[in-house]
């Protein structure tokens, strides 16, 4: 800001009036020969006094004094004879009136601006030369805008102080370089708050709505089946407009990743061999749930050495709800009608009419946050095929032996008698079952598994061991012969041997046990009659 001005006195004014104040006194300065010292000596004392006036100012008054003082003479001359009192009169007016118009003079020209920033003196400059600071300074506003695309302010205050300082002014240019140096600028940008937390700085309003649309096509899938019907951010966004350094202004792409993917810090783990979604979890001080929430790529418990796995899930910063109404094709499962037949097995069956689904289109309303599904509410249904139900014999026969649990029987159904049960026998343990047969009857594999032996071994002759899943195995002796070799891989109810006598064997059966984690167990528990 500037101080008031004091008015100024410029040397054309002084001039005009002692042209004037001249011509009105021609008559009278005739008769003043008598003070012709006297005014000559004012004069001199003029002059003297404008060589104190530094510069061409100086020299410009020296020159006017001259001039007034031979005009004042040439009157005198023309005027002389004329009364000494007049003249004098006239004389004394002149000497005060150019006395006080010069005095005024000078002491203006001594005054200036004093240019301050933030407190500090900068420089000195006239009067003329603070309006071209002025402009300058509007020019410097103007330059900043344009770099940084933005509104600006200048972070530095400027003051102008009028102060009178004779001989201390500056040149402009030097006081324009000092300021470019010093003068910094600040852009006006919109801060964005969430939950009232700050949390970016965005460059327009314009950007703020582009920022909600990115946070928006992060959610909507625009090319789905689905209908938006309602999308809303839950957070609570505030915008204001603030100044900021011209760095802090924030890209809205930027914002948005921010906003929607990088709240947790990214830790990873390299899967090795032998390593497991469980044991990794436990490793890692965290919940096996967790682990498959952070890594949704994983399908099942599938992973290989190399894979990368996410140990933190990244949550959004924003909440986002929205309502979508999805309309889609559904399978009608067909259902199963039974009929009983006494001429079968109870473990056979036979289907009379093949079933076959059914299809309808159905419109859900399904409500999520921040993409995921949290309910969904069926709007409209119609069946557009309806389903055709399965028909299914079954049997109602009792086998001698029915399986209760995982094992089958190890002969045909309807083959074999058991003759020796589990348990102590003749002062010995018999520590599997007798199942007499032909010579020659097929004998299968319980439950599927990976053959162990398949050889002769002392008093149980031809010896077939299958292990199985959960610790179990099974032995199958006495064989009249081997059907597998060790290492082989059979499906359950496959043929692995024949009915046989070798070994300590008392005629053609097939001698059964199962075995738990190597202990003996009584087959029949896994049967009933």
């Amino acid at each position: 800001g500037r101080q008031a001005e004091v008015p100024k006195i410029s040397p054309g004014k002084v001039k005009t009036f002692l042209e004037r104040a001249g011509q009105q006194g021609k008559a009278w300065l005739a008769a003043a020969g008598p003070l012709k010292g006297r005014i000559g000596s004012f004069f001199g004392a003029l002059r003297m006094r404008a060589t104190a006036i530094p510069g061409a100012l100086g020299h410009r008054w020296q020159g006017f004094t001259r001039a007034l003082w031979g005009s004042l003479q040439g009157i005198r001359r023309q005027a002389a004879g004329k009364s000494c009192k007049r003249m004098a009169a006239v004389g004394i007016v002149l000497v005060l009136a150019v006395s006080g118009f010069l005095g005024t003079y000078i002491y203006n020209q001594g005054f200036g601006y004093v240019l301050v920033v933030d407190g500090q003196e900068i420089g000195f400059v006239t009067e003329e030369d603070s309006g071209a600071i002025e402009h300058f300074l509007a020019e410097l506003s103007e330059a900043a805008t344009l770099y940084y695309g933005a509104q600006v302010a200048r972070n530095e205050r400027v003051e102008f102080l009028r102060e009178r300082r004779p001989g201390e002014h500056m040149v402009a240019g030097e006081v324009q370089d000092e300021l470019q140096q010093i003068l910094s600028f600040s852009v006006y940008g919109y801060s964005l708050s969430i939950n009232g937390v700050e949390t970016a700085v965005l460059a327009s309003e314009e950007d703020y709505t582009d920022l909600v649309h990115k946070i928006k096509e992060a959610f909507v899938d625009d090319n789905g089946d689905a209908v938006l019907r309602h999308f809303a951010i839950q957070d609570d966004f505030q915008l204001a407009k603030t100044l900021v350094p011209p760095d802090a202004i924030a890209r809205v792409e930027d914002v948005a990743d921010l906003l929607l993917n990088k709240t947790a810090q990214r830790r990873t783990y390299l899967v090795s061999r032998g390593d497991s979604l469980y044991t990794i979890a436990r490793s890692q001080n965290m919940s096996l749930k967790d682990l498959q929430q952070a890594n949704p790529q994983v399908t099942g418990d599938l992973i290989r050495p190399g894979d990368e796995l996410n140990l933190v899930k990244a949550m959004p910063m924003v909440t986002v709800s929205m309502v979508e109404e999805v309309t889609v094709l559904e399978k009608i499962p067909h259902e199963t009608r039974y009929v009983n037949d006494s001429s079968m097995y109870t473990n056979e069956t036979r289907v009379t009419q093949a079933g076959s689904p059914g299809e309808k289109e159905v419109t859900y309303q399904v409500t999520k946050e921040n993409g995921m599904e949290v309910s969904r509410r069926v709007l409209n249904e119609e069946v557009i095929t309806e389903p055709v139900t399965q028909v299914v014999v079954r049997g109602t026969r009792r086998r001698p032996f029915d399986p209760t649990g995982r094992f089958g029987w190890p002969l045909p159904a309807g083959t074999g008698t058991l003759t020796s049960p589990y348990g102590w026998r003749g002062g010995s343990m018999h520590y599997g079952i007798d199942i007499a047969a032909p010579t020659g009857t097929a004998i299968r594999a319980a439950e599927s598994g990976v053959v162990a032996t398949s050889a002769y071994r002392g008093s149980y002759g031809n010896l077939v061991i299958i292990n199985h899943s959960s610790g179990y195995s099974t032995y199958y002796a006495h064989n009249s012969r081997n059907l597998v070799s060790a290492g082989q891989k059979v499906s359950k109810g496959q043929t692995i041997a024949l009915v046989g006598s070798t070994g300590n064997s008392t005629g053609p059966h097939v001698h059964f046990e199962i075995r738990r984690n190597g202990t003996p167990t009584n087959p029949m528990n896994f049967y009933r009659r």
